[in-house]
């Protein structure tokens, strides 16, 4: 979901370069299973480390932040 129709709930910080916005109850839904990767760019919201079973599982995670001209 873009950015753009996201409601701000903290908004975007430079110390820990992130901001943050209210989870829409409808919208598409992209699942990741073990060995799958996803390429986000900037104008994408996303929700990482929600469970689709609405457990809480262990998961890693790597950033690689590449700028966009």
């Amino acid at each position: 979901m873009p950015l753009a129709g996201l409601q701000t709930t903290q908004p975007y910080t430079a110390e820990k370069d992130v901001a943050l916005y209210k989870m829409p109850a409808e919208g598409s839904k992209l699942i990741l299973r073990p060995g799958l990767a996803a390429i986000l760019f900037p104008e994408d919201g996303h929700a990482p480390l929600q469970d689709p079973r609405g457990t809480p599982t262990p998961s890693r995670r790597i950033v690689v932040k590449v700028r966009v001209a």
